[in-house]
């Protein structure tokens, strides 16, 4: 819990995520998602962009106690809708909870490249029902291609999962941007395109046992990479 007491000064609202249930839905779960998480997780004191999600289905967190009120002594950006933990070199992004997708101001913050080219993005993950963060690699990861080349400044697709341990993909934009048309890689599921939203394909997901799945958060039946043209 040492990563969650450098953010949080009490457990109210991480509490309400991990007490709430659903009964035909995965339940939520606070997650820190961001590359710097591993440098947070290791005591260091450079500085840390991360985004603050719960991962939430059902859409009863948004009534939740502001997530603000549990936090330690901040800064709040109303624009941004990022908060700067004072005394620290931490920033977090948090969730907008009137949308589905994730809106960050500059999401390639939460990416770290690799290879060669530096074009092979990762990310990772901290769950608060785990103690040590997970790796997103490549293969978990999606979004705008230019040539060979993930976009990942202006929009991302990243796996992550509920507190049942299912997987569940997030959609991630750079907030008040409108990405180009490219292509972007999807994990493989039951999907139809179905209509337009508002610059790119909305998408509705057919899960066993839970039905048609709208949107574009989506609760992600398998791993691996395809590719639909936009």
């Amino acid at each position: 819990m040492q990563v969650w007491n450098k953010i949080f000064k009490d457990d109210e609202w991480l509490n309400t995520v991990m007490n709430q249930t659903y009964t035909h839905v995965s339940p939520p779960i606070p997650a820190l998602i961001g590359y710097d998480i591993l440098k947070l997780y290791k005591g260091s004191d450079e500085r840390v962009y991360l985004l603050l999600t719960a991962n939430d289905w059902g859409g009863n967190i948004q009534f939740a106690p502001d997530t603000r009120h549990s936090l330690r002594p901040h800064k709040y950006d109303k624009e941004s809708h990022e908060v700067s933990i004072e005394g620290t070199k931490i920033t977090i992004a948090l969730e907008r909870y009137n949308m589905e997708e994730l809106k960050l101001k500059e999401p390639q913050k939460l990416f770290h490249l690799t290879g060669k080219s530096k074009d092979k993005p990762e990310t990772a993950a901290l769950y608060y029902n785990e103690d040590v963060p997970v790796r997103i690699g490549e293969d978990e990861i999606g979004g705008i291609r230019d040539n060979d080349r993930l976009l990942v400044q202006d929009l991302s697709t990243i796996m992550s999962k509920f507190r049942d341990g299912k997987p569940v993909m997030r959609y991630i934009q750079k907030h008040g941007g409108t990405p180009p048309s490219r292509m972007i890689p999807m994990p493989p599921y039951l999907c139809v395109i179905v209509g337009i939203f508002p610059y790119l394909y909305d998408i509705s997901c057919v899960v066993p046992s839970y039905g048609p799945v709208p949107s574009l958060l989506l609760n992600i039946a398998s791993g691996g990479a395809n590719t639909f043209a936009l």
